[in-house]
């Protein structure tokens, strides 16, 4: 019976320094994750309030065809926005058909995927997009709300001159092309 508690008590002074060492380095793991959560958060506002969150419009001409106008929503910041909300009012002439389609609404918006939709021609954007506003609505991971709003006209974004590939001239090539084919 000694022989038992004189093990017993041996095994509990060598346990000692291992129970210690383990609430040690427990410790530091946990002080390890609390700062890489912080710098997760930070970078990508991941589990806190993001107050850098930050979505903007963009009026753009199309890269592929500048007789196209487009309307996009970007991201100023790294943080992603969730539940995206944007609204065009009133619509263009161009989008008026598609009205059922608005509000639209995207699941994620950040600075690797931005959204940007045909909106009117280069022709008709000053009468569409004079009086047009467009409104986003969106959340931070926290679930915190925010809006945007564009102020003024939209046309006033768009550059008035275009300086390269002229739509003309496609007009011109396929109208050319169209009398070949009819002779």
């Amino acid at each position: 019976m000694v022989r038992l508690s004189l093990q017993y008590q041996f095994h509990l002074v060598t346990l000692a320094p291992i129970k210690q060492q383990t609430k040690s380095i427990t410790s530091e793991l946990g002080l390890i994750r609390s700062q890489l959560v912080t710098i997760l958060s930070r970078r990508y506002g991941l589990g806190v309030t993001c107050r850098n969150l930050k979505l903007a419009h963009a009026i753009r001409r199309k890269p592929d065809d500048t007789s196209v106008i487009q309307i996009g929503v970007i991201a100023v910041t790294d943080a992603p926005a969730l539940d995206v909300e944007v609204t065009i009012d009133p619509l263009p002439s161009f989008l008026i058909e598609s009205s059922d389609y608005f509000p639209i609404r995207l699941p994620i918006l950040d600075r690797a995927t931005p959204f940007y939709m045909d909106a009117t021609s280069s022709y008709q954007a000053v009468e569409d997009l004079q009086e047009t506003k467009v409104i986003i609505s969106y959340k931070d991971s926290a679930g915190n709300e925010y809006a945007h709003e564009s102020d003024g006209s939209l046309v006033r974004s768009l550059s008035p001159v275009v300086v390269g590939y002229n739509v003309w001239e496609r007009v011109v090539t396929a109208l050319e092309e169209i009398e070949r084919k009819l002779k």
